[in-house]
């Protein structure tokens, strides 16, 4: 029942989403405005900044949204959105049941808590007494949800905030808590004793007696939150960034606990999604300063976290190398550092068109272009450096043009072009090795395998082979390798692991290179999975006797009228290293992208040349990075296609959204299970040529992933 009810509710909201925004700008930004918590925050900042002699005010509401009325609730849904009046009589017309503990009280009072509507009643009931306080006194509002700042001259904002706390009170029956009141004054000044009228100041009271009933207590603060973000004094800011700084090294400290528990896989992913997620909201709105501080320490608490996980130090190639998008090469754990500017732009882009529109800020575009205050000044330099850094004026829009008309994704655009910028410093330093590497890792699903959950045994990595994957698409030095000159066989080894992934030497029982087929067969058994998914009934693993071919020769997947009736294609499966049994390039020095595995592809397809009709040849090529060559990649998204036709039925439109969807679908999980099942052989081989080499033996070809190399296809 309480699920139905939240999909009413959300209905609802969206069907008058126009009507409430019309209601609630320009003061209530909780609701209804796109970008609310980022205007409210620069509004307040900006006009405190540009008029320094104002204040602002704020009070808090005892248990604002259990307690209101619902008579005034009823009375303003009447009034000003009749649309939701059948709504409210079936949900409030009787009490109802508030649980606590084993307690249940009778509720008259409040709305639903949880529900998408149970703010919009609040702010619909709380309005009109914000309509009459600005009305009345000359002073701006910003207000979200419950927090409602007051912001003008002393003599206007103190007035106005208790004849808001009285109106409030009279109409809705909230009560202002007495001693959470808050003063904030940009010089630090206090307000005159004429304007204290119904106040008493915070250092006269005494705190263990009960508040007057007749005076709020008014506390002097240096600064003040909006949105949660600090607006004051530099101390007051950098105490209140010192707080997230804090927080960033307890969520490392905890990110830690999980590396040295063993679970490499799991904490490198809530490094990746979580870590800089949580401060991105004050990176676009703190002043610049204390932005590029946070940021700096977060990075450094992300870096510390994958040196962790490499057991290696990383360089700062191996720095950028980690926090560039997939699609330069970069593993994507998002750094804060690059963010800072992008996201000052972005949410300048968001909110200027609303800011200028609002009471007092119609010179907006000026103070933005021409003041000297904090806010400009920092928003004039963000956009400066971004200049600066990708060396183009015509990228980057002028200050001024956002007044026009509000913009979104322009953090995303503004970043993309600072990775793109990174990732062209970062070429200038590579090896023609190392840039052959980036180059392989760049291809769609290449780096699938770092963002996969663990969520089945086909996605899981032990720390030992996470912690060698990761080394090895970085061109860091395989930790456990420290110590070990030789392999099995006698030859040679080089630390970054490349001897035991090219010829897995010492990876099998017999110390022969059974590792390789080990990943080879990993390789085939999955996408042998793939195709049955597309509703190949059941592939052939192995299939001998294939007509025009020598007779030793066998394929390692045949599917039988796929993609079409009558066509029986025959699958090869091959991984290629970048590098050759002596660590040369194979290839020339400047060789394009996916050059290895497109020779690899030719010398397979001149080896089923006399292939004869129906049967057709796919060569399934991977280079050791997870590049794989064109013809693999072609007929990998048509099998997608297949699959996504399979789903849909006759519904299926292959242009449609709904068909790319779903293929998309296919195509991400599909990347991550061969990209993990790619790497996790490659880290086995490191692992367990490592320990044949110090004889220690190796489970080589008995330790098997069930879940990937020998899964049932049925």
């Amino acid at each position: 029942m309480e699920s139905v009810v939240k999909v009413c509710e959300r209905y609802l909201a969206a069907e008058n989403r126009s009507v409430l925004s019309e209601i609630f700008q320009p003061f209530q930004l909780g609701l209804g405005t796109p970008g609310g918590l980022e205007i409210g925050y620069q509004m307040v900042s900006v006009l405190l900044q540009e008029h320094p002699d104002w204040a602002a005010v704020s009070a808090d509401r005892a248990n604002a949204f259990n307690t209101f009325s619902r008579t005034e609730m009823a009375r303003q849904v009447r009034q000003r959105v009749p649309g939701f009046l059948r709504y409210v009589k079936f949900a409030y017309e009787r009490p109802s049941d508030l649980i606590f503990g084993n307690h249940i009280i009778q509720s008259e009072v409040g709305s639903r808590q949880g529900g998408p509507v149970s703010g919009i009643l609040f702010a619909l009931t709380q309005h009109p007494s914000i309509e009459a306080t600005v009305e009345t006194f000359d002073v701006k509002a910003a207000v979200i949800h419950d927090d409602t700042i007051f912001i003008g001259p002393s003599a206007q904002i103190l007035p106005a905030n208790l004849f808001y706390a009285r109106q409030l009170h009279e109409r809705t029956g909230l009560v202002t808590k007495p001693e959470k009141t808050i003063f904030y004054s940009p010089t630090g000044s206090r307000p005159r004793p004429e304007n204290l009228q119904g106040y008493m100041a915070f250092d006269e009271w005494l705190p263990d007696t009960a508040p007057p009933s007749d005076l709020q207590i008014i506390k002097f603060v240096d600064g003040l939150r909006v949105a949660g973000v600090p607006i004051g004094s530099s101390d007051f800011i950098q105490r209140s960034v010192q707080k997230h700084v804090t927080a960033c090294d307890s969520l490392m400290l905890g990110i830690l606990s999980f590396i040295g528990s063993g679970f490499l896989q799991e904490a490198a992913l809530v490094a990746r999604f979580c870590f800089t997620s949580t401060i991105t909201h004050l990176l676009r709105l703190l002043p610049r300063g204390p932005a590029m501080a946070l940021a700096q320490s977060s990075d450094n608490c992300l870096f510390r976290i994958l040196e962790s996980i490499a057991a290696s130090n990383l360089s700062n190639l191996s720095r950028i190398e980690t926090t560039l998008p997939n699609r330069l090469g970069g593993f994507g754990f998002p750094a804060a550092l690059p963010t800072v500017d992008p996201a000052r732009m972005g949410s300048w882009a968001l909110t200027a068109e609303a800011l200028a529109s609002y009471p007092g800020l119609s010179q907006l575009s000026t103070w933005a272009e021409n003041s000297d205050n904090q806010w400009a000044v920092d928003l004039r330099a963000s956009r400066q450096h971004l200049v600066n850094l990708i060396s183009s004026d015509e990228d980057i829009p002028q200050i001024s043009e956002f007044i026009a008309e509000s913009q979104k994704s322009v953090q995303t655009k503004l970043l993309s072009l600072v990775h793109d910028r990174r990732a062209v410093d970062r070429d200038g330093l590579l090896t023609p090795f190392q840039k052959s590497r980036v180059d392989s890792l760049r291809a769609r699903g290449a780096l699938s395998w770092v963002s996969a959950f663990p969520t089945s045994p086909a996605l899981e990595f032990p720390a030992n082979l996470y912690r060698a994957a990761m080394c090895y698409n970085l061109g860091l030095h395989q930790p456990c390798l420290q110590g070990v000159s030789k392999c099995v066989k006698g030859h040679d080894i080089d630390l970054f692991g490349h001897h035991f992934i090219n010829l897995g030497c010492g990876t099998g029982i017999d110390g022969r290179h059974t590792g390789l087929f080990v990943r080879h067969n990993s390789i085939a058994r999955t996408f042998a999975n793939f195709l049955h998914e597309a509703g190949v009934p059941k592939p052939k693993m192995e299939p001998p006797g294939l007509p025009g071919l020598d007779v030793n020769r066998r394929g390692d997947i045949l599917a039988h009228d796929f993609p079409d009736p009558g066509v029986h294609t025959v699958f090869d499966v091959t991984v290629s290293s970048l590098l050759s049994a002596n660590l040369q390039l194979r290839g020339p020095v400047d060789m394009e992208p996916g050059h290895v595995a497109e020779r690899a592809a030719e010398d397979k397809r001149a080896i089923y040349t006399t292939l004869q009709p129906p049967f057709s040849f796919v060569p399934l090529v991977y280079e050791t990075h997870g590049r794989p060559c064109e013809q693999t990649q072609q007929f990998f998204f048509a099998t997608a296609s297949v699959a996504t036709t399979r789903v849909l039925g006759f519904d299926a439109v292959e242009g449609s959204p709904e068909f790319a969807k779903i293929r998309n679908g296919f195509l991400g999980r599909w990347s991550r299970e061969l990209s993990v099942s790619l790497q996790r052989s490659n880290a086995k081989m490191i692992v367990y040529g490592r320990a044949a080499g110090l004889g220690l033996g190796s489970a080589g070809i008995l330790d098997f992933d069930i879940s990937d190399d020998f899964q049932e296809i049925s």
